[in-house]
């Protein structure tokens, strides 16, 4: 029988069978969720992997978008992060622009929700196609990774709210 640790005054009242049952150590946990980084260079640090698993969250790195791609396509991850420098960057015959990149991550994820958030050293108006594109959550680059985790979980919190139906009058 596991013991259940309860102040005395509490314990006094409450008699064994109607205390609370002690919750498995698995469903006490956080689900561990899955960020997938295209162009990781900003992302993988010692540092950042640190506080990313800290906040319960697992960083997979892929160096091309068309990789996130299919990642994404699959429904492995929880989100996406860019560095939209580095995606901006490398643009060539072979590979697309970070808006690109975001269009395309949304038509793979469908209906699923995938947080996709961008950090740029530039400022958001030189970047405001990107973001418009559909970027969930948007970081400069001298930010640190908590602030980070707040804006994807801020996304991830606005994309869970159920949408309010509206109301048609007549």
């Amino acid at each position: 029988m596991a013991t259940i640790l309860m102040p005395p005054a509490i314990r006094d009242r409450v008699s064994p069978n109607d205390a609370p049952a002690a919750m498995p150590a698995d469903a006490a946990r956080r689900q561990l969720r899955s960020l997938l980084t295209i162009e990781p260079a900003v992302f993988m640090t010692r540092e950042n992997a640190r506080v990313f698993r800290a906040a319960n969250y697992s960083l997979r790195a892929v160096r091309l978008w068309y990789q996130a791609i299919e990642w994404v396509e699959q429904g492995d991850p929880d989100g996406v992060l860019l560095d939209i420098d580095a995606l901006d960057a490398r643009v060539s015959s072979v590979n697309v622009s970070a808006r690109r990149v975001v269009e395309l991550l949304h038509r793979a994820a469908g209906l699923r929700p995938v947080i996709i958030a961008a950090v740029s050293r530039r400022d958001s108006s030189e970047i405001e196609d990107v973001l418009r594109a559909g970027v969930h959550a948007f970081v400069p680059a001298s930010a640190t990774p908590v602030c980070l985790i707040q804006r994807v979980e801020a996304a991830r919190a606005r994309l869970a709210r159920p949408v309010p139906a509206l109301a048609l009058t007549a």
